[in-house]
């Protein structure tokens, strides 16, 4: 086998393996813990309809809401 063959092989084994190792990476990735706390408001009904859209990278353990769209001690 020519020099250049040999170069040319390790060279896509070395490719070859770097794809495998970040595939594997990318599918360990830990995803996110998340509790929402909410009102009825059009915004947090966006931030509710993303996050549970995203299962692969957010874990959603729970959603709490209150009513209004102020803080309690008003």
């Amino acid at each position: 086998m020519s020099r250049f063959m040999q170069i040319f092989h390790h060279l896509i084994r070395s490719v070859l393996f770097l794809s495998v190792l970040s595939i594997s990476s990318v599918q360990a990735a830990d995803k996110i813990d998340l509790i929402i706390d909410t009102d009825p408001g059009a915004d947090d009904v966006v931030a509710l309809l993303l996050a549970l859209a995203s299962p692969e990278q957010l874990n959603v353990l729970g959603i709490t809401t209150v009513a209004g769209n102020v803080r309690l001690d008003k």
